[in-house]
């Protein structure tokens, strides 16, 4: 039997029609009529009832589906695996990752991959978390590591899991009024100046929530889109801004910043890795390396000549 005539059937039964199967897949409508017809005949049972331009799936046919639909799966892991295989013997994998953990998780992972891997080489150019996910939709990367605010259920088709969670604080200037306290209580939110970034920032986000859920009302000086720039004005006394802690740990531990938690408050961005549902990454090193985090090396059989593609973006 003909792969092309269970394709056929899966698309009939999903768009439950037969003229828009035919529009789908480039075929004419008897084209795919008589493709249905066909594995009538081969399986010996009706698999749709069709009253007028109203079909309705049969019992056989709904039997029937659930092992198309995992041919279909397998066939396209296959095709999948061999294209893989031919990119790496180009020493290529393309894979996008969002300005967040490229910029503050990236670096050091790639620095350690490098040392395992000389020969390896990176190309960057910039995409936002949601065109990486389109990209890896399309398998035209091969997964996304991403940042959100909080998770999301992955859209159709996508596989995500959370990585990791970074802290998000609120950096104040060392001479603050708030800056020799452990942490901040729920009211010392309210007379705060506020340094914020664009509406989709994190600042913005976790402001914007918190305050809500406290029924405080946010006081915000002003919009910078510059993290550099908003972190220069909190050191001289402008106001203060919420951050993941990784991305200003390193002012904090030069003693220009003070870094404090909300008491009683679980503050956090989480890094995801995105991939196709129907591709498996276990044999890709660089994604078995970054999902450890540094715990052991890659699989076995893995090429350590690999130029990895990487789009980044916000």
């Amino acid at each position: 039997m003909d792969l092309i005539k269970f394709k056929t059937f899966y698309t009939v039964a999903e768009l439950k029609s037969f003229s828009k199967a035919a529009e789908t897949l480039y075929f004419t409508q008897p084209a795919i009529s008589a493709q249905i017809k066909d594995l009538e005949y081969e399986y010996g049972e009706k698999l749709f009832n069709r009253e007028g331009r109203k079909i309705e799936i049969t019992k056989a046919g709904e039997v029937l589906l659930s092992y198309a639909e995992s041919m279909l799966k397998l066939f396209d892991e296959s095709k999948y695996a061999v294209n893989f295989v031919k990119e790496k013997e180009k020493g290529l994998i393309q894979f996008g990752v969002s300005t967040f953990p490229g910029t503050h998780y990236l670096p050091p992972f790639m620095k350690e991959f490098k040392n395992l891997y000389p020969e390896s080489t990176f190309s960057l150019s910039v995409k936002n978390a949601k065109i990486i996910r389109e990209m890896v939709l399309k398998r035209e990367l091969e997964f996304g590591i991403i940042g959100s605010i909080e998770s999301f259920s992955p859209q159709k088709g996508l596989n995500e899991e959370t990585l990791l969670e970074d802290e998000v604080v609120l950096a104040v200037n060392n001479d603050h009024y708030l800056s020799s306290k452990e942490y901040i209580e729920i009211e010392d939110l309210e007379p705060i100046v506020l340094i914020s970034g664009f509406k989709n920032t994190v600042s913005r986000q976790v402001t914007r929530k918190l305050f809500f859920k406290h029924g405080i009302e946010r006081k915000i000086s002003y919009e910078i889109e510059d993290k550099g720039m908003i972190k220069t004005m909190i050191q001289n006394g402008l106001g203060c801004a919420f951050f993941a802690r990784s991305e200003v740990q390193q002012e904090e531990e030069a003693g220009w910043l003070t870094l404090l938690k909300v008491k009683s408050e679980n503050l956090t961005r989480k890094i995801i890795l995105v991939s196709h549902i129907n591709h498996d990454l276990a044999y890709i090193p660089i994604v078995y390396k970054f999902s450890e985090r540094g715990k052991g090396g890659p699989p076995s059989g893995g090429d350590p000549r690999l130029v990895i593609r990487i789009s980044a973006g916000k």
